[in-house]
């Protein structure tokens, strides 16, 4: 008769474990989603300031793009 009592408290357990899963896996595909992506000029800007290419490359660059 004890294990009858506890019944609904492990059903309502296992829809929370539930929901929560499939919370997690629509969150981690949502992030996934958001990465953010560079565009080619801000990219070239980035090597620019960072001394990787020159003022004259980036111009080529801009101009290509």
């Amino acid at each position: 008769m004890h294990t009858m009592s506890m019944m609904p408290f492990s059903m309502i357990f296992m829809w929370i474990l539930m929901i929560a899963f499939v919370y997690l896996i629509i969150k981690a595909i949502r992030q996934d989603n958001k990465s953010p992506s560079s565009s080619a000029i801000e990219v070239a800007k980035c090597r620019f300031a960072n001394g990787e290419i020159t003022q004259e490359e980036l111009r080529e660059i801009k101009k290509e793009l």
